[in-house]
């Protein structure tokens, strides 16, 4: 493993500060974070967006951050449900063609054409970054929201269009979705299955993965993700015979 560095982010409203959720207060936990997983945190890499209320797209820092993704790979993780800390991969998580690792490439901040849209629980983002490094290997652009940020009409707005306009959809059903039976990833299922009403019969639209063993007949999805063929991809692993089929399907709407 190479070396590994970190960032790490941090947003509190005024309405948090009032509760005792200080900026002071999540640096310190993820500080505390990065010595415990021993990666070295450089004093650039602190993004703080405060007084900013989560009824609001504005980040200033994050949007900061995300141009720093867009220099280095970085690897998220979730801090305790209000803040995050970035840690760099240095792992291989997939080979190309040529053999070469793979790093996870956050992904553009507009959805490319043709992309193939992922959806997924905020918890399982490890797996989906694994699945986007070997779809990424294997030539398929995909594109999911990194952030989360899930809140607001104009974010709503964002990820039906996209919904709308991609070339096939990626549920990612896990555990995960089996405990949160109310969540934002729902209606972004909700949205692909409206769509999918207007596909020819037969014509392949949504590709359910599977990240973990779920049963296919307990799992909590739409009656249109159950008379569909699940794909097992455990812990994110793309298997060269998925990476294939969607490459194939994906060049098909090409041309």
């Amino acid at each position: 493993m190479g070396e590994v560095t970190a960032a790490i982010y941090a947003r509190v409203s005024t309405e948090q500060q009032t509760r005792g959720n200080t900026v002071a207060s999540q640096l310190a936990l993820l500080r505390d974070r990065a010595e415990t997983d021993e990666v070295q945190l450089e004093p650039d890499h602190t993004f703080v967006d405060e007084g900013y209320s989560g009824s609001t797209l504005v980040r200033p820092a994050l949007e900061r951050l995300r141009d720093a993704l867009l220099d280095a790979q970085f690897e998220l993780e979730r801090g305790r449900g209000y803040s995050l800390v970035l840690i760099a991969t240095g792992l291989t998580a997939a080979a190309s063609t040529s053999g070469a690792p793979q790093r996870f490439r956050p992904p553009e901040r507009e959805m490319p054409e043709h992309a193939v849209f992922i959806s997924y629980a905020r918890e399982d983002l490890a797996a989906v970054q694994r699945l986007k490094i070997g779809l990424d290997a294997a030539g398929v652009r995909t594109w999911f929201d990194l952030e989360r940020l899930e809140s607001g009409d104009d974010y709503d707005r964002k990820i039906r269009q996209n919904i709308a306009r991609c070339s096939f959809f990626v549920p990612i059903v896990s555990a995960t979705t089996q405990r949160r039976l109310e969540a934002y990833f729902r209606r972004e299922w909700s949205y692909a299955v409206d769509r999918a009403r207007s596909i020819a019969d037969g014509a392949v639209f949504i590709l359910p993965v599977c990240i973990d063993d779920t049963s296919e007949a307990a799992a909590h999805v739409p009656e249109k993700f159950k008379a569909l063929h699940f794909t097992r991809a455990p812990g994110g692993e793309v298997s060269p015979g998925f990476a294939s089929q969607l490459l194939a399907l994906v060049g098909g709407t090409r041309s």
